[in-house]
């Protein structure tokens, strides 16, 4: 839906009254606006975070109403980058998180849609002695005022936590980026590809094969509420070193060693 995520439950009920069996979306907060507008159809979505905590399902084995699909361990995951980014950058004690999501409030932001990893983050910041400042971000025209926020704050680097806004921007994020000279790291698939620093986060492939298979249990008749959630549990790190050379940065043979891709 990218910046049309306001428009959501608006589409999905247009879409009920064209006949679908089936909504595949991806995200919770996706998943969240379809059930607004229905409680029977089942939504299949992909690249979802806790859908037990988020309300969208009673258990992972048995979620009970018509949401299921594919968890990506995005909490856990926050803390992971957060280290990362301490081992590459040279005495790295402060860093931004950028939030971004097209309409929500900034209480949205911090309570439903980032809120689990909002705590990860704090936990792993105070562990690792870094000093965390939440930027949020509703449109794409406040994104180069986020980064000059950040730059005043005297942040280090970034951490991008992965939504349907930053996916959609992720070119421009990265472009900022360099143009602010501050390193960034997300799970968003393709974010280094795009010029991002770096990227750790879920095997896209299997999530994607992963979903496939939910799909295809639901449209052979199982219901929603009785098919088990699946998570990822394969992971990834990507660098890009061209980025890191165009911030002045080297990247550790440790690090470098337990990548997956890199690109020179």
């Amino acid at each position: 839906f990218g910046d049309q995520i306001d428009r959501i439950p608006d589409l999905a009920a247009e879409l009920m009254r064209l006949g679908v069996d089936i909504f595949m979306v991806s995200g919770s907060i996706v998943s969240r606006y379809v059930q607004q507008v229905t409680r029977t159809i089942p939504i299949v979505t992909g690249n979802a975070g806790d859908l037990v905590q988020g309300g969208l399902a009673a258990s992972l084995a048995r979620p009970g109403g018509n949401v299921t699909g594919v968890q990506t361990l995005m909490p856990e995951v926050t803390s992971k980058q957060l280290a990362l980014l301490k081992e590459v950058i040279p005495g790295l004690s402060r860093s931004a998180v950028l939030m971004g999501e097209l309409g929500a409030s900034e209480a949205e932001l911090r309570s439903i849609t980032f809120g689990p990893m909002i705590r990860e983050a704090e936990t792993s910041g105070k562990a690792l002695g870094v000093r965390l400042q939440f930027v949020g971000v509703h449109r794409a025209e406040d994104l180069d005022a986020a980064f000059s926020a950040s730059r005043a704050e005297r942040a280090q680097g970034i951490l991008v936590l992965r939504s349907s806004f930053s996916f959609s921007h992720r070119k421009s994020i990265a472009d900022l980026a360099l143009k602010h000279r501050i390193p960034t790291i997300s799970d968003l698939e393709g974010f280094v590809d795009n010029g991002g620093l770096m990227s750790y986060g879920y095997d896209g492939r299997e999530a994607r094969r992963l979903l496939a298979e939910t799909l295809d249990k639901i449209l052979r008749g199982a219901k929603a509420s009785e098919t088990p959630i699946q998570q990822v549990t394969t992971f990834r790190l990507s660098i890009n070193l061209k980025t890191a050379k165009a911030l002045g940065l080297t990247i550790p043979q440790s690090v470098l060693l337990r990548a997956d891709e890199v690109i020179q």
